[in-house]
């Protein structure tokens, strides 16, 4: 194998990786928001036992309320749907055809 093969091989492979990585840490913001990321405090408080208000609070609560009691939980709009399922399919459609290009 020559070296500049070798070079090629490793570039694609650390590209391929860093894409990898970059299209699942977007998708995991795009789903959970900048709250996802905040994991060092939400870890805390989900390993602490519920509070006897916290548990009277479930058995008042329905569906349809949900969303008032969790503070920066707004309803997502179709627009910004539609614009993240295009983007997505953009994304991968390139990558298959940056994949299927005949090798020279």
């Amino acid at each position: 194998m020559s070296a500049r093969r070798a070079h090629s091989t490793w570039t694609r492979r650390i590209g391929w990786t860093t894409g990898t990585i970059a299209f699942f840490v977007a998708s995991a913001y795009v789903v959970g928001g900048p709250a996802l990321f905040r994991f060092r405090s939400r870890a805390a408080a989900l390993l602490e036992p519920p509070t006897q208000a916290q548990l009277q609070a479930v058995d008042t609560l329905s569906a349809s309320s949900t969303a008032a009691v969790i503070p920066g939980n707004e309803p997502v709009g179709i627009g910004y749907m539609s614009a993240t399922l295009l983007l997505i399919v953009l994304v991968v459609g390139c990558l298959l055809l940056i994949s299927a290009r005949s090798r020279r």
